[in-house]
């Protein structure tokens, strides 16, 4: 999580740093590497730095490990779109439409999702 923290608070090389630390130790016991948030807050950093082919890399690298969680989908989708590619976006972003959360997403996922032309339930407080 300090790479997360890092990030929010605007310091990207910091925060990339830390989780490449993190990618060293194993989630799921010995050989598993690390889990799908290492990989989550690494794309997430990456895209905020605007190294988005990087991004797409770190993401596709930790869907594996979670391949039901659509924010992943959302995550990587907003990449390719930061690349001009709007054709693979929609494509992730289809798959996280079908993966709504059960409470389904916070505002700003879901207006994307509807920019794109797919209806979703809002996430209300």
């Amino acid at each position: 999580m300090l790479g997360a923290y890092l990030r929010e608070e605007g310091k990207l090389e910091a925060a990339l740093e830390a989780l490449q630390l993190a990618r060293q130790f194993d989630e799921d016991g010995p050989g598993t590497g690390p889990g799908m948030a290492v990989y989550y807050h690494t794309a997430k950093t990456l895209h905020q730095a605007g190294r988005y082919g990087e991004a797409v890399e770190a993401m596709t690298q930790g869907i594996p490990k979670q391949p039901d969680y659509g924010a992943a989908f959302y995550q990587r989708a907003l990449s390719y779109e930061a690349m001009g590619d709007r054709a693979l976006a929609k494509q992730d972003l289809s798959r996280a439409a079908a993966l709504v959360p059960k409470d389904g997403y916070v505002p700003e996922m879901a207006s994307k999702l509807r920019e794109y032309g797919f209806i979703v339930k809002v996430f209300k407080e």
